[in-house]
């Protein structure tokens, strides 16, 4: 497991990753900012403020965010993820969830999160957007629930 100890920290982040040829696990802890490219991560846990962005060939099996404030993730085409997992911890400073055209996601799960904070490219591959324990297969039928 990885820690992205301080803020702005994805310098050392990144240089771990490339220096071991992957990290399995990596934790964000408030403010912590990482970014990754072209690189495969087992899990990320992000906390409080924390800012993820993937882009390029990268792939990660899970991301979690239990209660998240004000933070955000951010995946890029060509990055793929198997499961996003993100809860809303306040009403006040709800989180940011960006995908963007030509990533893939297999499941994103968004739990009590403000409509207004989710972003999602209509040229995104989602398999399955799971809102508020309502699921749906479409990117189209989810954004007409909003």
């Amino acid at each position: 497991t990885y820690w992205v100890g301080a803020k702005d920290e994805n310098v050392s982040a990144q240089k771990a990753i490339d220096s071991y040829g992957g990290v399995y696990d990596i934790f964000i802890p408030n403010d912590g900012k990482l970014v990754i490219k072209n690189s495969s991560i087992g899990g990320i846990f992000v906390h409080n403020h924390g800012q993820l962005t993937l882009s390029g060939n990268t792939k990660v099996d899970r991301i979690i965010s239990s209660q998240l404030v004000n933070g955000t993730i951010n995946v890029i085409k060509y990055a793929e993820v198997t499961l996003i997992d993100v809860n809303q911890y306040s009403n006040s400073y709800p989180p940011k969830v960006n995908i963007s055209a030509g990533a893939t996601v297999g499941t994103l799960q968004l739990n009590s999160i403000n409509p207004t904070k989710i972003a999602i490219d209509e040229a995104a591959n989602i398999t399955k957007i799971i809102h508020k324990g309502v699921e749906y297969t479409s990117i189209a039928d989810f954004k007409a629930s909003l």
